[in-house]
């Protein structure tokens, strides 16, 4: 009898075509493999999936990080702010016509947009960023907070204090202090940057109105109401992001609820569970358990429409 020959591993990735390796000339395509959003079916379960461990919406574009900790964005591109640098990031925040992101030594890497002090970021590692629209905020490895960029309404002149987290607005900020006090300082014009007392877990600064997740889980909003914004659901949360004239806010059951404008149906999101939600302009974007991103709203520039 003839001995038939053992398979053939031939790209070197562990995996032969009798494993159920659906390329075996490229070795990043294999069962198990990671989904790198362009569009092939890496991981050969004949469906090309955009899975990602992070997403942040801007104002017509969005970027997020897969989990090899690579950026991806898509949407308007006009800036370059849809241009990622290559690399290995952590954390990802997309502003007007620009993004933020910490790199693996938490140094502050900007594309897009470059006006009013936009790439100046301190050279000091952070923990976290947030891009506003005209700029960006950090959290050191010291609990301090660094703001640069337009300061024309105070937004970049944060509190001398520990804070655990910040979020850069339309024309103010806020943060939650160490103690949970919701701080925010800028523009306060429809009272968006005027504090309830309670403590709080997170905050998030949107355009005219702020919102925060207290401690007993429920939502709080201050600032202008003309489109609902600062009128939220009740229930219990456990994450909370606001963009112009809406909010958006994950369930204890990871489902998605949000308040606030409807106009480009932002504020509509599908059912399912989401691991993490972000609001834009006028698009929000989450996080499926899977992995995989979903946005709805504004598709004017392709905002709303993630790579698969």
């Amino acid at each position: 009898m003839g001995c038939e020959e053992p398979p053939v591993d031939n790209d070197g990735d562990g995996f032969t075509m009798d494993d159920g390796d659906c390329n075996d000339n490229d070795a990043a395509i294999h069962p198990g493999a990671i989904e790198s959003c362009d569009g092939e079916d890496r991981n050969c379960d004949t469906v090309a999936q955009c899975n990602l461990a992070g997403v942040s919406a801007g104002a017509n574009h969005s970027c997020g990080l897969n989990d090899e900790g690579a950026l991806i964005c898509w949407g308007s591109n006009g800036q370059g702010q849809s241009e990622p640098p290559a690399g290995v990031f952590t954390q990802v925040s997309s502003g007007d016509s620009y993004s933020l992101a910490l790199d693996a030594e938490g140094l502050t890497v900007l594309w897009g947009f470059h006006s009013d002090g936009h790439s100046s970021a301190p050279e000091v590692p952070f923990v976290q960023v947030s891009a506003g629209v005209e700029n960006g905020c950090g959290i050191d490895f010291n609990a301090s907070v660094h703001c640069w960029g337009d300061n024309g309404e105070g937004q970049s002149d944060p509190p001398e204090g520990s804070f655990i987290q910040v979020s850069a607005g339309w024309f103010h900020t806020c943060g939650t202090s160490s103690s949970g006090e919701a701080i925010c300082w800028g523009y306060d014009t429809d009272g968006q940057s005027s504090t309830p007392s309670s403590t709080f877990r997170q905050v998030s600064a949107g355009r005219f109105h702020s919102c925060g997740i207290d401690d007993s889980g429920a939502l709080q909003c201050w600032g202008r109401d003309t489109n609902g914004e600062s009128t939220p659901p009740s229930g219990s949360f456990t994450q909370l992001s606001t963009g112009l004239d809406h909010s958006c806010a994950l369930t204890t059951s990871g489902a998605v609820q949000c308040w606030g404008s409807d106009e480009a149906g932002e504020s509509s999101p599908p059912d399912g569970t989401f691991v993490e939600v972000s609001a834009g302009e006028a698009h929000t974007c989450g996080i499926r358990e899977t992995g995989q991103v979903e946005c709805w709203g504004s598709d004017s520039s392709g905002q709303a429409s993630p790579p698969q």
